[in-house]
């Protein structure tokens, strides 16, 4: 399963970091390109953690409202609180060197609405 988290937005990502930081590791780029990005989704999903009680203002993502109440609507708090909590894991992953296109599957899937198989 082919995501953008680990295509093009990472790699942008990370060809961006190497120019300003001529001296670190592709490897390193890629690992601090990588948590940017789950920093990114983890925001998205604190802001609709807190959408209802805070409304459009006080938000992270201030200039995407509208996603954000959409999300909102998707999660109850709870539920985008244990999403939260799911997606910094992820960030811990990440420094442990685990396959980072392992880490983002496990992610896109953690973030569905769906209920998970026991197996």
């Amino acid at each position: 399963m082919k995501t953008d988290f680990d295509g093009l937005y990472g790699k942008t990502i990370a060809a961006c970091r190497g120019e300003i930081q001529p001296g670190v590791s592709k490897t390193d780029v890629n690992r601090r390109a990588a948590k940017t990005i789950v920093r990114i989704i983890v925001s998205a999903l604190q802001d609709a953690m807190k959408y209802e009680l805070v409304g459009g203002r006080e938000l992270i993502n201030f200039d995407q409202p509208e996603r954000i109440k959409i999300l909102a609507a998707r999660l109850s708090p709870e539920q985008a609180a244990e999403k939260v909590f799911e997606a910094s894991r992820s960030i811990h992953l990440i420094d442990c060197s685990v396959n980072e296109r392992l880490i983002f599957e496990q992610l896109l899937l953690n973030l569905t609405t769906s209920d998970k198989m026991p197996v």
